[in-house]
């Protein structure tokens, strides 16, 4: 049954599917027909739930409500259908006969008099809204009337009350913890679907001036939160923008896409390896590097993706935008589609759908000129050895710019990811629910591949400070290139991060040579004003259970993951000038790889998914350097790699030719000064 629908004279939701020009995708493109047949199945699927989660899931209604019912709400616009039309139209009705607390979250959000929105709000509002835009005919005006009057009381006055509290505060500048951050763009595209669909005058004339404060919180060429972050803050701005696009505000143009297109060569960096099997069951996933509360295991969002290969102006940026949309989904059926936008698991949608005929053509990132090795505001420096077959990829926490946000930030200064042949080793501990203790000891320094510092006179030890802050922080040095070294040009960067870890360290200085393939060295210089222990720990990946480890001496080791291996040996330690290595040290943490709001849950690593190498100074000092060194190669070829410290301070590397490569570490440290963050 459908009804006539006389919209007030105010509303301003309009529809943004165009089915027949989908239909006309779909005889032209094989990938478009293909993306429609995934949808519909799921529509189908969710259509033979009696609500919009079954109860044997662990995902709860309103982690998945925004993406179902937009399946669902799509399916019967593009062919109708009797059971997808009841499921919908009782679904949206039963949500909006739920309790304004209901309309909060779960229990873990707070629940007050009056009622204040939370994420979970802003996907209840933008799933009826969906409902609404694309089958407003099957809602009678009696259903109307009611659904209107549970959006504005339970969603839209709680996202305007929510909106005007965070309004009141600094766009810049604010203490940490109290700045914006990707919240706000998520209610605000919560609150402009409701204020749309109920044309809601008053709140519809907010939405342009706080779009643009959107703008704020993108660095400029990066985000700083995380890079999931940036996918679940971006999937929102994008669709927000659509949303004022269809319903002809003022002043919403491309350019607005501008700020959050700039991460995307950040993100393309992100991509270690193109693809990881296993974690998830069947199919292929992208590797990510995933510092911060970020996933190991995703995808960046193709709505967002495919609208700014769209609509960005910029070629080299839409057809990057293309390129990240091509790698991540080869396969449109990866599974799970229950961590979809909460979760950061993205999947595509009709919006994905729309945009496809009309997006720019794929530019890798080779055409689009990015090079091998760049540092980024956020605060890391990525290398890869090339980008048409990567076989290497490290990435290093190298301090960073003044952030507008410091949110879902860990204390990782110093830390780094890297991994060869597909594999990674050298890991992130990653994020899981954020009401667990293992994620609490996950954010902290001791979980990453790091220092800690051990007083002797009073027996504390010394991790990173536990907020540290939106200032810039870290004297770095950007990545340069270094000729006549190595047998091919080499790379070397770093920074002093002294600066998260306080009084009595005044120096933290890690720096890095990479020659890539194969070979990283690290070398640590460490001042304190008062003696201390130094514990330099380094996180192996272990989450699978196919980490295999060999122990050749107190100060080498191996490390093997498939096809692929890793030799990591500490060549020097000294202590005011005095030799001061002690034995490595193993011990086990938890790695996580998806984030999950729920406990428990697929993804949350257990104790002995990471080993944790640490190698302390025999001694207490106050001058400490260290120097290491990461051999990567295929298995069969690891045992012909060598490499020694001379006292010279020299590094003598022998390569599987038998030929000697001898590295002048005291020119390549000295050889440009630091440079300072901005």
């Amino acid at each position: 049954m459908s009804f006539d629908i006389d919209p007030a004279p105010n509303a301003r939701l309009t529809s943004r599917l165009d089915v027949e020009k989908i239909a006309a995708s779909c005889a032209s493109d094989p990938r478009a027909a293909r993306m429609v047949n995934v949808l519909l199945a799921r529509a189908t699927k969710w259509s033979t739930q009696d609500t919009v989660t079954d109860p044997g899931e662990l995902a709860e209604w309103w982690h998945v409500c925004w993406e179902r019912i937009s399946d669902v709400a799509f399916a019967h616009a593009y062919r109708p259908d009797p059971v997808l039309e009841g499921w919908l139209r009782g679904e949206v009705l039963r949500i909006c006969a739920l309790s304004p607390d209901e309309w909060v979250g779960p229990s873990f959000r707070a629940k007050t008099r009056p009622t204040i929105a939370y994420l979970e709000t802003a996907h209840i509002g933008l799933a009826v809204a969906i409902a609404l835009e694309l089958c407003p005919e099957i809602f009678s005006p009696a259903e109307r009337q009611t659904i209107e009057e549970a959006v504005i009381t339970k969603g839209l006055e709680p996202s305007r009350r929510w909106l005007e509290a965070q309004d009141r505060l600094p766009v810049r500048g604010a203490e940490p913890g109290r700045e914006l951050n990707n919240w706000y763009m998520v209610l605000l595209d919560g609150y402009a679907a409701m204020a749309l669909a109920v044309g809601s005058d008053q709140d519809i004339a907010t939405l342009p001036d706080r779009f643009k404060k959107t703008a704020t919180l993108y660095q400029r060429d990066s985000y700083p939160e995380s890079l999931q972050y940036w996918g679940y803050a971006t999937l929102h701005l994008t669709h927000l923008y659509e949303l004022m696009s269809a319903a002809g505000l003022p002043g919403t143009d491309p350019g607005l896409l501008v700020p959050a297109a700039r991460s995307l060569p950040w993100v393309a960096h992100s991509v270690m390896f193109p693809t990881q099997e296993g974690l998830w069951g069947e199919g292929k996933h992208l590797t990510l590097l995933n510092f911060g509360d970020s996933a190991m295991t995703g995808r960046p969002p193709a709505d967002s993706l495919l609208c700014m290969a769209h609509h960005l102006e910029d070629p080299q940026a839409a057809g990057l935008a293309r390129w990240l949309f091509e790698q991540g989904y080869a396969d449109l059926e990866l599974a799970p589609t229950d961590l979809a936008s909460f979760g950061f698991f993205n999947q595509i949608s009709w919006i994905s759908l729309s945009h496809l005929a009309d997006a720019a053509d794929a530019v890798s990132p080779v055409a689009a000129g990015l090079p091998e090795v760049q540092g980024f505001a956020e605060g890391t420096v990525i290398a890869r050895d090339n980008w048409t077959d990567t076989r290497t990829v490290v990435a290093v926490r190298n301090g960073h710019d003044k952030l507008p946000t410091a949110s879902h930030r860990q204390r990782d200064q110093g830390s780094f990811i890297a991994g060869h042949g597909g594999e990674v080793f050298f890991t992130d501990p990653g994020h899981c629910c954020y009401r667990l203790r293992a994620y609490q000891d996950a954010k902290d320094s001791s979980a990453h591949s790091t220092w800690s510092f051990s007083d002797p006179a009073s027996g504390q030890t010394m991790h990173q400070k536990q907020s540290l802050g939106i200032d810039a922080l870290g004297v770095r040095r950007a990545p340069e290139t270094v000729e006549n070294v190595f047998p091919g040009p080499a790379s070397v960067f770093g920074a002093d991060v002294a600066d998260a870890y306080g009084k009595p360290i005044t120096r933290a200085q890690r720096t890095w040579i990479t020659w890539l393939p194969h070979v990283v060295i690290i070398v640590d210089d460490i001042e304190t004003s008062q003696p201390m222990v130094v514990n330099s720990q380094f996180v192996l990946n272990n989450r699978d259970n196919k980490l295999r480890t060999n122990r050749a001496t107190d100060t080498r080791l191996v490390f093997r993951r498939g096809d692929s291996a890793v030799k990591f040996f500490q060549l020097s330690s000294e202590t005011d000038g005095v030799a001061s290595a002690a034995p490595v040290e193993t011990q086990l943490t938890a790695l996580h790889d998806v984030y999950d709001p729920h406990p428990n849950a697929p993804g949350q690593g257990k104790e002995g998914s990471g080993h944790v190498h640490s190698f302390p100074t025999a001694t207490a000092g106050t001058r400490h350097r260290a120097v290491y060194i990461i051999i990567m190669d295929h298995d069969s070829q690891i045992q012909n790699w060598h490499a020694y410290a001379q006292a010279d301070g020299t590094v003598e590397l022998g390569l599987p030719d038998h030929t000697k490569v001898l590295l002048p570490l005291t020119r390549l440290l000295k050889e440009t000064p630091a440079k300072s963050g901005k």
